[in-house]
């Protein structure tokens, strides 16, 4: 490589980063349909049976599925956001900076998250024996509560919302927003250019995180009425 002429090196470096945006959007997407079609009746690791498929990504989406769900339940949804962003910006702008710091931040984000769906109330069809935060969320939860010597009530209601805030600064800053700010390469140039001496950058501007929070609302209950769907009714 170091033998190759610049500019055909950066071609093969933007094509590599493109392929690779493109590979993680496509496992990201995999992933969104195994979890959306996830039974807890389907045959898993956790579930010997030769009964039907129902995962529409057959065997190997509900093993998917179901991994993901013991471990983090409806934290999913965080689990998925940030490398969707990834992948479309190594797609368009061929940048994954400050990937360490990105996917520590993922992971807190995403147990963070588990802990917040473990501190809702489960509802009568949820078919696993965790919480809807999954074996990580419920550990979280309630090794805070332990710890601080909570036993229950609206107190121990203040520890959800703790991780509610942890998951929302994790997940926009492991995305590329928030305090881990990406600028967008292409854009900084023009934003530069159209803007006179006596202007400045609109910070005043509604912050991405806001964004985030419907959508992350908004992903859990679809996922959260998908499952359901799918679970058998109580007698």
């Amino acid at each position: 490589m170091d033998r190759l002429p610049d500019p055909v090196r950066e071609f093969l470096s933007r094509r590599a980063a493109e392929l690779t945006g493109l590979g993680l959007l496509a496992l990201m997407a995999v992933v969104a349909l195994a979890l959306a079609s996830w039974s807890a009746n389907d045959p898993s690791l956790n579930n010997a049976t030769n009964g039907a498929v129902r995962n529409w990504l057959g065997r190997p989406g509900a093993m998917i599925a179901d991994l993901l769900m013991q471990l983090v339940g409806l934290g999913v949804i965080a689990l998925l956001f940030p490398p969707m962003i990834w992948a479309l910006r190594l797609v368009r702008f061929h940048l994954f900076d400050r990937g360490a710091l990105k996917l520590g931040l993922w992971v807190v984000g995403v147990a963070a998250a588990a802990a917040v769906a473990s501190a809702l109330p489960a509802t009568p069809r949820w078919p696993l024996p965790t919480g809807m935060g999954g074996v990580i969320g419920d550990g979280l939860l309630f090794g805070t509560r332990n710890i601080a010597g909570i036993a229950g009530g609206a107190v121990a209601s203040l520890v959800g919302f703790l991780y509610a805030g942890i998951a929302i600064l994790a997940v926009t800053a492991a995305a590329g927003f928030g305090f881990v700010h990406d600028e967008d390469p292409a854009l900084d140039d023009e934003a530069d250019d159209g803007l006179s001496d006596g202007e400045e950058r609109g910070d005043e501007e509604p912050g991405i995180a806001v964004i985030l929070i419907g959508w992350l609302a908004h992903g859990a209950m679809a996922l959260r009425a998908a499952i359901l769907r799918r679970l058998p009714h109580p007698p």
